[in-house]
């Protein structure tokens, strides 16, 4: 079946229907590209939190190693009981964050969370014992001998703490250098969903317009024309005249 078999309602109907899908084209390419952005927008807020979450961590672990140089200076059972409570306050904080940012992490961070976590139960346990020397020798605390001990074991657990603290160093950098590059990815991913986006409008209405021109000229008014220069000739008295269009399904024929 050829143009000339339907009707102009028809022709008219195709027409329409072209144009909707260039329309729906590019709703559809502006929704990918919304969908992209959001996607995106979700990536960089999600590591953006991970590397809040990573530095309240860090705090946490600084102010584990503060308690405990402060209890080293002052081991009295007053600052003992003060301690034990500080250190199970930031213990719970710091554990329950490193568990948040595990449920996000990918395979580098999973890396670096195994490193903080060792540095982490290797701090502890120095921790620890500079917790149980402080309850041995607090009673002692005027003694030179005891205090020495005490501070002995503070430093004991510094190495550690300096490693949990560059585990943690690493862990933000790298969180910050993934929320720049996913930024700039973004930023990338919706400069060419514009760019595709003002080409398949372009092009979809350079398409439509030669399409309706197209159809409009050969299928409606060139038919249209033909008719009438027929019927012009009949009404100038012209009797030998081709009857165009005799074949046509349409309103010509």
């Amino acid at each position: 079946m050829s143009f000339k078999d339907w009707s102009i309602r028809t022709k008219l109907l195709v027409l329409v229907a072209v144009m909707g899908l260039i329309i729906a084209a590019v709703g559809f390419v502006g929704y990918k590209a919304l969908q992209d952005n959001i996607a995106y927008s979700g990536r960089v807020e999600s590591n953006i939190r991970e590397a809040l979450t990573g530095s309240r961590i860090n705090t946490n672990a600084a102010v584990l190693n503060r308690v405990e140089f402060r209890l080293a200076a002052e081991p009295s059972a007053e600052q003992v009981t003060l301690a034990v409570k500080a250190i199970e306050t930031e213990r719970k904080l710091f554990e329950s964050r490193l568990v948040e940012i595990k449920r996000t992490a990918n395979a580098a961070q999973e890396k670096q969370i195994a490193v903080i976590e060792e540095s982490y139960r290797g701090y502890l346990a120095r921790l620890e014992d500079t917790l149980a020397r402080a309850r041995q020798y607090g009673g002692e605390a005027a003694s030179n001998e005891a205090n020495r001990k005490i501070i002995e074991a503070a430093r004991a657990g510094e190495d550690q703490a300096s490693k949990l603290r560059m585990a943690m160093r690493e862990y933000l950098t790298y969180a910050s250098e993934r929320a720049d590059a996913l930024s700039v990815e973004a930023k990338q991913a919706a400069s060419r969903a514009t760019t595709t986006m003002i080409w398949v409008a372009a092009l979809g209405v350079i398409g439509g317009i030669v399409f309706g021109y197209l159809l409009s000229t050969f299928a409606i008014g060139r038919p249209l024309a033909a008719s009438v220069a027929g019927l012009t000739e009949l009404v100038r008295g012209k009797r030998q005249v081709e009857i165009y269009g005799l074949g046509r399904k349409d309103e010509v024929g």
